[in-house]
């Protein structure tokens, strides 16, 4: 009699296979064959991670990581990828694995393209907030771009969402944060971007007016309008033009302030920004 090296029990010298549990009986199961596979890795991490950690208190960098894990994951695998590890602010993930698609590159490329526009569409969102009147609902959209796009190590989308971020701050009453935030859209914008460098010296030109500093006020507007000008983005002209209207009518200068209010007015209806322009002209009723 041979025993069942599975269940024990005895089976006739003849059997191949256990008569209680089916198990091959006087010969070791043939391994499963080997096979290979062409897989697609992807590597994710955030850069400047060991910095933004010097910044950041221990609570708020853990909040950090772990909402960037947890979208990254759910990025990848939504494309059809495999979370292997994270490993400290990366990830690695692994397309072809348990099955191969031909196109498991080509999904690995859109899995990292969205990873990015994650952090990137935050501006989107945090402006239709600031548009419905939520400055607190759009500060926070513009909060967590800013942050991921810091932590990703990504400087040229970082200057212009800092920037809509530190407007929105100002308008909010938060004038230190507003400053703050429009320090880093300076720092981190190129000299040939326009539009970041327009916006920051119009939220520093309104800041610096509160603060009774006309004539640096009014130099840092006509300087932001003189870069807007000439681009055809009638948005971003007319966010200088207030600005401008601003700083004339802190100054006490007030025909003035209206002509710069009624041709910021102009370049929002031209442009179709109803919303703004509706909010402008409640503030200002006499444009």
């Amino acid at each position: 009699m041979l025993a069942c090296a599975v269940c024990g029990e005895p089976n006739p010298e003849r059997a191949r296979f256990c008569l209680q549990c089916g198990a091959p009986i006087g010969r070791e199961a043939a391994p499963p064959p080997e096979t290979r596979k062409v897989v697609t890795v992807v590597f994710s991490d955030l850069a400047g991670s060991t910095s933004l950690g010097e910044r950041l208190d221990p609570e708020s960098l853990s909040r950090l990581m772990a909402r960037w894990f947890e979208r990254a994951r759910a990025v990848l695998e939504r494309h059809g990828g495999t979370v292997q590890k994270f490993i400290g602010d990366a990830v690695v993930a692994v397309f072809g694995i348990p099955t191969v698609h031909e196109e498991d590159a080509l999904r690995a490329v859109r899995a990292a393209a969205e990873m990015y526009w994650l952090a990137t569409t935050a501006e989107s969102s945090g402006i239709v907030e600031l548009l419905a009147g939520d400055l607190a609902a759009a500060e926070r959209e513009l909060r967590k771009g800013v942050e991921l796009l810091d932590g990703m190590g990504e400087r040229a989308y970082l200057s212009t969402m800092s920037t809509v971020l530190a407007d929105v701050l100002e308008r909010a009453g938060d004038d230190a944060e507003a400053e703050r935030f429009a320090r880093i859209s300076e720092q981190a914008s190129d000299p040939d971007d326009i539009d970041s460098q327009a916006r920051w010296r119009a939220v520093q030109a309104r800041l610096l007016a509160k603060r009774g500093r006309l004539q640096a006020a009014e130099a840092l507007a006509r300087e932001a309008w003189r870069l807007a000008e000439p681009v055809d983005v009638l948005g971003l002209q007319a966010d200088c033009q207030l600005a401008l209207g601003a700083v004339l009518r802190a100054a006490g200068r007030d025909a003035e302030a209206q002509a710069a209010f009624a041709r910021a007015l102009d370049l929002l209806d031209r442009k179709g920004n109803l919303v703004l322009a509706r909010r402008v002209r409640g503030e200002l009723p006499v444009v």
